[in-house]
């Protein structure tokens, strides 16, 4: 990987990881985190704004390769 392209994706991660501290204390995240479904918690995360902006992060990942 060239480091142009490292710097850019770790420069993305990080923003990743400062958005889903608005997750903590999530209430929804907590109740599915507890009944171990993922599936249901990726639902209910599309309907939240954090959610929609870190699904506009995947693309930008995937753009990187």
């Amino acid at each position: 990987m060239k480091d142009e392209i490292r710097k850019e994706r770790l420069r993305l991660l990080s923003e990743i990881d400062d958005l889903e501290e608005n997750c903590n204390g999530c209430m929804t995240r907590k109740q599915f985190n507890n009944l171990k479904d993922a599936t249901g918690l990726s639902h209910a995360c599309k309907a939240c704004p954090v959610g929609m902006k870190l699904s506009k992060y995947g693309d930008k990942l995937l753009n990187l390769l």
